[in-house]
């Protein structure tokens, strides 16, 4: 009989790490861009140590979100200057690139971007095909499920940063109102209005209930609602885009968040000058969707990208954009969160190359907006009128 101690096991099987040196390239954000960043040094020490990534990053470029160089250099990044970590085999940026900045790329290179594909420019995009880059959009990548993971964990930093913001400018006591989001015993809750149940109007609404706000929630598709409310506990009122009912509720609200994107469901929630006018003063809107504020098209914009320690004065009213900026460090440890297992697949991966990868996985290709210097995502092309090539053939013909 076979001694249990002295069994015969199966000999592990090493995990080969063929990502052969591949570098990866993190320059900084504009100084008026997008303030949100790519890869905290917790990630670019797992990326480096552990999987063999060489990570270029230009100096300065974590200032955006409270880290410096050292807290990076630290766990393995490699500080450098613009052009150099602009050259690297792949390069992961937050806001957009420049002409100048892509003829620094090298030729078919990798740009992952967070940018959603309608809204990289049509100057962007040519430059791109010029460099033969391939783009992947972050937010653009879909599961078979038809759930964006990115855009997803994104949309819900979004959604709570707008109550963050909100309840900042309503509690300043010079440029704000000088009030409580919840309010106290005796002294009735602001009240909050948020179009589109989706992953941002939940997160929002989830914020706001738990600041001790009153939430109304809008959608006109029944089983998001039934899901957010759901989701929600019942704590908020929810309700189809009835006009009358949906424009009363606007009249009484301190905060308006539009998660809805500037397509078809987002006819009913517009909202002309004439019942703009009828807002409380001081009211707070945020737009998450694209268009920026086409839900109120006749407000003045105040994009929260850029840095700014000036507060607006909340007399007038005023459509706040991009949220996620506000809180950027968070922002970076979602994106981190999600960009490391993609980058681990692919270090572990044996395909040679990351053409190839992106052959192999739906995942990646769904993310596609060029590759290898042609456009091959449709709805750039509809935002830009550049001609693109249909991606399941350029694919298989690569």
């Amino acid at each position: 009989m076979e001694n249990p101690e002295i069994a015969t096991l199966e000999q592990p099987v090493k995990i080969e790490i063929n990502n052969r040196g591949i570098t990866i390239g993190l320059p900084a954000n504009p100084s008026q861009g997008d303030r949100r960043f790519p890869l905290t040094p917790e990630a670019v020490h797992i990326l480096v140590n552990d999987y063999g990534f060489k990570v270029l990053m230009e100096k300065g470029a974590g200032h955006e979100i409270h880290y410096n160089d050292y807290a990076y250099s630290s766990h393995g990044a490699t500080i450098t200057d613009r052009t150099t970590s602009l050259g690297a085999d792949i390069v992961i940026v937050a806001a957009q690139l420049s002409s100048v900045d892509i003829k620094s790329m090298r030729r078919n290179a990798t740009l992952w971007t967070v940018v959603k594909p309608a809204l990289i420019g049509r100057t962007m995009l040519e430059a791109l095909n010029r460099q033969a880059i391939t783009t992947l959009s972050l937010t653009a990548l879909s599961q078979q499920n038809g759930h964006k993971p990115i855009a997803d964990l994104l949309a819900e930093v979004d959604g709570r940063a707008t109550i963050a913001v909100a309840a900042g400018h309503l509690a300043d006591g010079v440029h704000g109102k000088g009030i409580l989001l919840g309010g106290v015993a005796g002294i009735t809750p602001c009240e909050v209005v948020v179009i589109g149940a989706g992953t941002a109007g939940i997160a929002a609404s989830r914020s706001a209930l738990g600041l001790g706000a009153m939430v109304r929630l809008f959608d006109d598709d029944a089983c998001r609602l039934r899901n957010a409310l759901g989701q929600l506990s019942g704590a908020v009122i929810g309700s189809s885009m009835h006009r009358k009912v949906y424009l009363s509720a606007l009249q009484s609200a301190d905060v308006i968040i539009n998660t809805f994107d500037g397509d078809k469901e987002n006819n009913n929630a517009r909202v002309n000058s004439d019942e703009i006018s009828q807002l409380k003063k001081g009211v707070i809107l945020f737009d998450l969707g694209y268009p920026v504020c086409e839900t109120f098209p006749s407000l003045p914009v105040m994009d929260l990208s850029p840095a700014t320690e000036t507060l607006p004065v909340l007399s007038q009213r005023i459509c706040f954009i991009n949220p996620g900026s506000a809180v950027p460090r968070t922002s970076a440890m979602a994106l981190s969160n999600a960009l490391v297992p993609i980058l681990q697949n692919l270090a572990i991966s044996s395909d040679h190359t990351f053409m190839d990868a992106v052959r192999m996985n739906p995942f990646l290709s769904s993310g596609l907006v060029t590759f290898g210097g042609k456009l091959i995502s449709r709805e750039a092309s509809v935002a830009t009128g550049l001609k693109w090539v249909d991606p399941s053939i350029y694919l298989h013909l690569s």
